[in-house]
């Protein structure tokens, strides 16, 4: 009945019956990561990150426990909590591509652009290459300075193949011709 109602866009029924089954069968992993995942959805961090931990309790290896607790962490406020479990999300198994370019969107707001850089390149040695990584990357070079490296990466993004909507194509050929002639 949850999924059927979660699948029709009502959310909040849903979790309200997954909240009900998470009472009586609190070691579910499966009923936990499903009401963590609805919690974050709707913009309730607390909970999310209680019942992300309850996982991670579970199986301390939950990659995906891990990234919801550091989501829920970081929307709260709790920087060096959201890093502690950033990090176990990629330490975990199966690694997602997903904790690698949050923990790098993160690692970006701190103002940490190496830490951030450096998870990037990870995330590519694992999923390969990606549009949107290297969007981010040639954005970190512009953020720190650097229109020669945003410029070059702009550039190769060009070449590179990827499947572009008209909008990025055009920010992709804007953002050369205003770094590249710089």
């Amino acid at each position: 009945k949850a999924h059927n109602l979660e699948v029709t866009g009502k959310k909040e029924e849903a979790l309200a019956i997954y909240a009900k089954a998470y009472d009586l069968w609190k070691e579910n992993s499966d009923l936990i990561m499903k009401g963590a995942y609805l919690n974050f959805t709707l913009g309730k961090y607390a909970r999310s990150y209680f019942l992300a931990g309850q996982a991670l309790k579970l199986n301390s290896k939950n990659s995906e426990a891990a990234l919801y607790a550091a989501l829920s962490a970081d929307k709260m406020g709790k920087a060096g909590e959201a890093r502690h479990l950033f990090d176990l999300a990629l330490e975990a198994r199966p690694q997602i591509p997903e904790s690698f370019f949050n923990y790098a969107l993160f690692l970006k707001k701190q103002n940490d652009y190496a830490g951030a850089l450096s998870v990037y390149s990870k995330y590519e040695q694992f999923f390969g290459p990606s549009l949107d990584v290297w969007m981010a990357v040639a954005g970190l070079y512009e953020v720190q300075g650097g229109p020669y490296e945003a410029c070059n990466q702009y550039r190769e993004i060009q070449r590179a193949g990827f499947s572009m909507d008209t909008q990025t194509r055009q920010l992709v050929q804007d953002k050369i011709r205003t770094l590249c002639n710089q």
